[in-house]
C-alpha cells in the first residue's frame, strides 16, 4: 500500500505538469520520450502515462528542450548591378548573415573564400563541344529550377584558388562567426560546382576523366574561439571506389554536430590522383542552409 501511494504521489506531481513532454526511464536504463502534451492517466493500481504503462520503479524525468536553430540561406545577399554573385572585379567583397562572416576576393578573374551565386549549369558532357563548366555555378539537372537547395534561389561556393589564396595569401574558403561567438553546427547542404561535375565526368581536355578507384571529399574543419581545432567531417563528392561511378549533383545534407562548438568551419579537399591531374590549382564545393543552434 505505502508503495503504491508513493508511487501515485509521483505520478500526481506529475500531473501537475501534464500538458509536457517527458522521459520515462527503466529500471534497466531505456528510456521512453513521450509525445508533446503529455498526461498523466490511471487509477491507484495501473497508471499510464502518454499511453504508456509504468511500473514500481520507474522514474519520470522531464524531457530537455530541444536547442533552437537559425539558418543561413544566403537569400538576403544583394548583388552588383546585372550580376548574379556578389564578387567585385578586382576586390574583396563580405556578406553577413546571422552573426556569420562570408568573403569573397576576386583577382583576374579567379576567386578564392566565400562567394554568393544565383546560378546553376546543366553540365554539356555529352555534346560534341562540351566547352568548361562554370566554377561560378552549381549543378543541376534542371537550370529552369531554383539554383539553391529547397527551392531557394541563392547559395554559396567555397573556393580555394592557389593564385589567390596562396601566392597572394588570399582568402580561404571558410566563414566564421562574429566576435569570437562560438555554435553548435548542426548540418549544412552540398552540392558540387558544374565545373567538377563535368571535369570529372569527362575529364579536362588531355587529362582523363575520374575512373576505378578514384575520389573526391571535401572536409569540414571547425576551430574554437581560441582557433583550435575542435574536428572534423568529411562529405563524399565523387566516389569510383568498389564500383561506383557516383558525382555528386543534388544538394545533399551532412551532419556537422560532431564538430562541437565553433567559431569558424573551413573547407578542404581529399582526393585521388585523378583530381590532382585536372585541378592542380583549385577546388570548389556549393553549400548551402546551414543549420546551426
Amino acid at each position: 500500500m505505502r508503495t503504491r501511494f508513493l508511487l501515485a504521489a509521483a505520478l500526481m506531481a506529475a500531473h501537475t505538469m501534464a500538458q509536457d513532454t517527458f522521459v520515462i526511464v527503466k529500471t534497466d536504463g531505456t528510456t521512453l520520450k513521450t509525445a508533446d502534451k503529455a498526461v498523466v492517466a490511471g487509477t491507484e493500481e495501473a497508471w499510464t502515462l502518454a499511453g504508456n504503462a509504468l511500473a514500481i520503479d520507474d522514474r519520470i524525468e522531464r524531457a530537455p528542450k530541444a536547442a533552437a536553430t537559425q539558418t543561413i540561406t544566403f537569400e538576403d545577399c544583394v548583388f552588383p548591378t546585372n550580376k548574379h554573385n556578389n564578387m567585385t572585379s578586382g576586390g574583396e567583397s563580405v556578406y553577413t548573415e546571422k552573426g556569420a562572416t562570408f568573403k569573397v576576393q576576386e583577382k583576374y578573374g579567379m576567386f578564392s573564400g566565400a562567394m554568393v551565386s544565383e546560378e546553376s549549369q546543366v553540365s554539356a558532357w555529352d555534346s560534341e563541344y562540351p566547352g568548361s563548366a562554370s566554377p561560378n555555378k552549381v549543378i543541376t539537372t534542371d537550370a529552369s529550377t531554383p539554383a539553391g537547395t529547397d527551392g531557394s534561389a541563392k547559395f554559396s561556393i567555397f573556393r580555394f584558388d592557389k593564385y589567390v589564396s596562396g601566392t597572394l595569401n588570399g582568402l580561404k574558403p571558410e566563414f566564421a562567426f562574429d566576435e569570437q561567438a562560438e555554435h553548435l553546427i548542426r548540418s549544412i547542404a552540398v552540392n558540387n560546382t558544374a565545373e567538377t561535375w563535368q571535369n570529372c565526368k569527362i575529364g579536362y581536355y588531355s587529362k582523363p576523366a575520374f575512373a576505378e578507384g578514384d575520389f573526391l571529399e571535401v572536409i569540414f574543419t571547425g576551430y574554437d574561439k581560441n582557433g583550435a581545432e575542435t574536428g572534423s567531417v568529411t562529405a563524399v563528392l565523387a566516389d569510383f571506389r568498389d564500383g561506383k561511378t557516383y558525382i555528386c549533383n543534388e544538394w545533399t545534407t551532412v551532419d556537422l554536430s560532431s564538430l562541437g562548438n565553433i567559431n569558424r568551419l573551413a573547407a578542404g579537399i581529399q582526393a585521388s590522383d585523378a583530381y590532382t591531374n585536372i585541378f592542380s590549382t583549385s577546388f570548389g564545393v556549393c553549400v548551402d542552409n546551414i543549420v546551426f543552434e
